[in-house]
């Protein structure tokens, strides 16, 4: 008994050390509009929201992605109200999870009458599996985990339950939020009248019975979310055919099981072109190996109940995959595949081999026992060094484009993501090249076209991105208010400002207004110094995105010409608290210092800009101005000299130029 405690103890550890380098990464793809850039997860007080809309639902986007997850939105706002915009705590949160789901595996395993160490076994095989990667070392990839812990901790419960009680009323609370997690959650019905009728040996008739209530909480499910939430399941596009969804089934179910196999790459962004005929080879090798298998196991779980009790947990695991209602994601991506959906699958899979493992390794001689062992031993090394080394590929937001564009080089969505990963922090020449791979690709697609406009923004050209955002806005199927919003921006720093004004203002009339239709307008009163109408429309932004910095140095700056230079700093220093790394948030503080003739405390803090973002051309102008005015010219010369060569603006390189020339000048006319 207690060699078994060890064990159990000795796989939740390893489950943890094969995601341990998954706490120092960043937030990535999903996690910004998921956490990031949704005000609702940064109030607990919204936590009764989520329960009445899409996953995804926002103010500026009329897309609805048929998501419904309560419970993991829920649980945002939980982390959210702990570590903020750290990342670290909800990597944590993750890893814990796949630990209690590990640990879950082998005492649900114990439950149905597999003996320790093929129990252990399979908990190791899904502690290490690299197909879990995406589902832990990403954040927002935690959907399955979460609701495959409620469900399993829900058929745990119904498995310990000897007679209706405590026990068996848990375990349908316990479903109940796992349903509220994810969709994926009906399978424990299935596993629930499968362990009845080949485990606890009970007829069809009570097998059903037992599994009535659970089917009882899916119609009370379905109703709330259909119904009386109107949330809807994704909109399937007319190429997704129920002759496509046949045919590609086969071969879709291979490609999983290839992946759970280790002899399959694994990739983020898969792409699974639709089977078109029944004589595709495709189709043809997959029906006929998938039959093989039904076969297989047939024979081998003749005697063996749980054998049987398990395939068809895994076969049904696999039903929600196949595509009836295609799952939400781009067109390209064809019959929708993700190594995020095996988590539920991986389960009975992982029991299968651990079993088959322990029957072979029982029977066989003492050479080949111990040649099964090592082949076992070796899987599991193997497969620990694997999903150690695919969690760096989720570090963070380039590592994870970079390495599934090189396995996806012609997805458009991931390489219009990298272009505007570069445009956020002002890198244009690798902005660039990124849209010029996703135009060639796809040169009408909206995402392309809006990347597009951003890219003439953050080239100086705004005039250039007006009739390309109007035709956006104009055609937008998706994403429209966020697109009148952008063309509103570009009026307004066009100098179109009463156009803009028109269409902000129709926005929040709409109840489309949410903190930058908030932030735009209030940019027009303050050009119109309206100082107080505009500090009104501030306000309004922050509280649908507290932390935007923009916003917060925008107050920070009307506290400034107000001269209220306490008020001011206040408001930067909060900045910093949400933004530590972010060197704007430096320099601005530092301007602010050096305004009150503290040259010292500016120099201290602008230095610490330039050290966050060395390629801050504004930063080292500012630095070299600072540094000049409190004599030390040479050092001055250096940072302008270093602005001048890695400027990516063409006008703030002329204007770090101009301001080196001044100064040797100066230095040429003897002056100090």
């Amino acid at each position: 008994m207690r060699g078994w405690r060890w064990g159990l103890v000795a796989v939740g550890i390893i489950a943890f050390a094969v995601y341990a380098n998954t706490l120092q990464g960043g937030f990535v793809w999903d996690d910004r509009p998921l956490i990031l850039r949704d005000a609702a997860v940064r109030s607990l007080a919204n936590l009764g929201s989520f329960f009445t809309q899409d996953f995804f639902a926002r103010h500026e986007s009329e897309l609805r992605y048929g998501y419904y997850r309560p419970v993991v939105k829920a649980l945002y706002a939980l982390e959210y109200a702990g570590w903020g915009r750290n990342p670290f705590g909800y990597h944590v949160t993750n890893v814990l999870l796949h630990v209690g789901c590990t640990l879950l595996v082998v005492l649900l395993l114990r439950r149905l009458r597999l003996g320790p160490l093929p129990a252990l076994g399979a908990g190791l095989l899904f502690a290490v599996h690299p197909i879990h990667t995406e589902s832990v070392a990403w954040i927002a990839g935690r959907t399955d985990v979460v609701a495959f812990f409620f469900s399993a901790l829900s058929f745990l419960l119904f498995l310990e339950a000897r007679r209706r009680g405590v026990l068996i009323a848990l375990s349908w609370i316990c479903f109940a939020l796992a349903l509220l997690a994810k969709e994926m959650s009906v399978v424990v019905v299935p596993w629930v009248v499968l362990a009845s009728l080949w485990v606890r040996r009970r007829s069809w008739t009570s097998s059903l019975v037992a599994a009535l209530p659970y089917v009882l909480l899916i119609g009370v499910y379905l109703f709330v979310r259909f119904v009386v939430l109107e949330v809807p399941p994704p909109g399937q596009s007319p190429d997704h055919t129920a002759a496509k969804v046949l045919l590609s089934m086969a071969p879709t179910l291979m490609r999983y099981l290839g992946w759970l196999l280790g002899i399959t790459e694994l990739n983020a962004y898969v792409q699974n072109p639709y089977v078109l005929s029944p004589w595709d080879g495709r189709f043809l090798a997959a029906t006929l190996v998938l039959v093989a298998l039904a076969i297989g196991i047939w024979w081998w779980g003749r005697q063996r109940g749980e054998v049987l009790a398990l395939a068809g947990m895994l076969a049904v695991s696999f039903l929600p995959l196949i595509n009836i209602i295609r799952i939400a994601g781009p067109p390209d991506m064809g019959n929708m595949m993700a190594e995020r959906f095996c988590y539920f699958p991986s389960f009975p899979w992982a029991a299968l081999v651990a079993l088959g493992c322990a029957e072979l390794i029982a029977v066989a001689p003492g050479r080949l026992r111990f040649l099964l062992w090592a082949t076992f031993a070796g899987w599991i090394v193997y497969a620990s060094a694997a999903t150690v080394g695919r969690n760096r590929d989720w570090h963070d937001e380039v590592r994870f484009l970079t390495t599934t564009l090189s396995q996806s080089p012609t997805s458009v969505l991931l390489w219009t993501n990298l272009a505007n990963y570069h445009l956020r922090r002002g890198q244009l020449p690798e902005a660039t090249e990124a849209l010029r791979r996703a135009t060639a690709l796809a040169p009408t697609e909206y995402t392309v076209l809006a990347t597009r406009a951003t890219w003439y923004v953050v080239s100086g050209r705004a005039a250039e991105a007006v009739p390309l955002q109007e035709m956006i806005a104009r055609d937008a199927r998706q994403g429209r208010t966020a697109a009148r919003n952008n063309l509103a921006y570009l009026y307004r720093v066009t100098g179109r400002r009463e156009e803009a004004m028109r269409i902000l203002e129709q926005l929040v009339a709409e109840g489309r207004g949410y903190s930058d239709v908030y932030f735009n307008l209030a940019e027009i009163y303050r050009s119109r110094d309206q100082a107080d109408r505009a500090r009104d429309l501030y306000r309004r932004a922050l509280e649908s995105n507290p932390e935007d910095l923009r916003t917060l140095v925008a107050i920070a700056k009307l506290e400034v010409s107000a001269g209220r230079m306490a008020a001011a700093e206040a408001i930067y220093r909060e900045a910093l608290e949400a933004h530590p790394g972010d060197a704007r948030v430096y320099n601005n503080l530092a301007n602010l210092r050096y305004r009150q003739g503290d040259h010292a405390g500016a120099l201290e803090l602008i230095a610490r800009a330039v050290q966050l973002n060395p390629g801050s051309t504004t930063a080292r102008i500012n630095y070299a101005h600072m540094l000049a005015g409190s004599g030390r010219v040479h050092e001055a010369l250096t940072q302008l000299e270093s602005a001048v060569r890695t400027a990516s603006d063409p006008q703030l390189q002329q204007r770090a130029q101009a301001e080196l020339d001044r100064l040797r000048r100066q230095l040429a006319a003897g002056g100090s």
